[in-house]
């Protein structure tokens, strides 16, 4: 998980119907915006360190958002051995209480 542990979804259309397939039903963009959020682009200088906090292990503390939004990593092996990120698709994180409501609703 690139972004640390909590309950992901994307806005990507495709991405989102194969995971609404396997795991159940979205969450409108409306409800996203009213977060305390960050989203990275995939150019964004900052977005290969915290990735690279979360995927090698380092990231233990939840990031002060409540929501997370950026790329994926593709090549995470390969990144964590130096690497250049390859990213691609959309992922977005929830943390914290955000993340149970939405663990809840599921149930």
């Amino acid at each position: 998980m690139d972004f640390g542990n909590g309950f992901y979804t994307t806005r990507d259309y495709e991405q989102a119907a194969g995971w609404a397939a396997k795991f159940g039903d979205g969450i409108a963009n409306s409800d996203l915006a009213a977060l305390n959020s960050r989203t990275f682009a995939a150019g964004d200088p900052e977005l290969a360190d915290f990735a690279r906090e979360f995927r090698s292990g380092v990231g233990t503390e939840t990031p002060p958002n409540e929501m997370v939004e950026g790329p994926m990593l593709r090549n995470v092996r390969p990144f964590l051995r130096g690497a250049s990120p390859v990213w691609f698709g959309n992922q977005v994180v929830f943390y914290d209480e955000t993340e149970a409501l939405l663990n809840a609703a599921l149930r």
